[in-house]
């Protein structure tokens, strides 16, 4: 094959080229536990713990960074975060499942990251998909609202004071994947950048260190996450499919 050099600078040729399989940060395997953050369960097709670990790599519909095998029941669970990102609530334990994420060597070890930087958060997880009542008939009836997005003065730390919880109760949060509220007013919590692992349990952190922050939108594209205002009125048809981003809704739990 030939090739001609164009003097026109919007033409640009392009092929497709093979890339090895990089094994230079290979899974590491944790006995009884599965994520807490689980964005997919997948219960077709995972025969063995091979197949899940090939679907935890070619997945496309987001960065695959750890995944579980349930062998009694066949299931695979897949998610976008591990213990860089979720902290020491990155997994929960459970007899039976074995956790895996990626270890690379050539960088900080994850659990010099987590004894060293990673908060103490809660998130609710459980064997199925939280959907907050979103179902794919949902979507058809989303309609454009005009969403205001405002800065937070600088990050000052403060005493939890939760007035919407009891004193017997604490503020949990459930995590609802591709999806965002829309028509609210949001706040900036906190941006990092690319060179961050994962800011969950950060934004986590922030949003229960504030009083008037029941629940919180993370943009993963954009490293960055916002309080949501008003979340008490939130209804589930008041959600968008937004690609990229979680949503974090704030439950009083005893």
């Amino acid at each position: 094959m030939k090739y001609y050099r164009s003097q026109n600078a919007r033409v640009s040729y392009l092929e497709n080229s093979c890339l090895p399989v990089d094994t230079s940060c290979p899974y590491v395997e944790t006995e009884d536990a599965y994520p807490t953050y689980a964005n997919i369960i997948q219960t077709e097709g995972v025969s063995t713990l091979e197949s899940c670990r090939e679907l935890c790599n070619n997945l496309e519909r987001f960065s695959c960074r750890s995944f579980s095998y349930y062998s009694s029941a066949l299931q695979c669970f897949l998610s976008g975060d591990d213990k860089a990102s979720g902290g020491s609530a990155a997994i929960q334990k459970r007899p039976g499942i074995m956790y895996y994420e990626r270890m690379c060597p050539q960088v900080t070890t994850i659990e010099a990251y987590t004894e060293t930087t990673a908060p103490e958060v809660t998130v609710t997880s459980s064997l199925s998909v939280p959907t907050l009542g979103i179902s794919s008939n949902t979507q058809a009836q989303f309609q454009e609202k005009e969403t205001t997005v405002k800065t937070r003065p600088p990050y000052q730390p403060q005493e939890p004071s939760r007035p919407e919880c009891s004193p017997t109760e604490r503020l949990i949060f459930e995590k609802l994947t591709g999806y965002e509220p829309f028509g609210v007013t949001s706040t900036l919590l906190y941006r990092g950048d690319s060179s961050t692992p994962g800011i969950t349990a950060e934004c986590v952190r922030r949003c229960q260190a504030l009083s008037d922050c029941r629940s919180f939108v993370l943009d993963h594209q954009r490293f960055e996450c916002s309080s949501v205002q008003d979340p008490p009125s939130i209804h589930p048809a008041d959600f968008r499919a937004a690609i990229g981003k979680t949503f974090f809704g704030g439950l009083c739990v005893p």
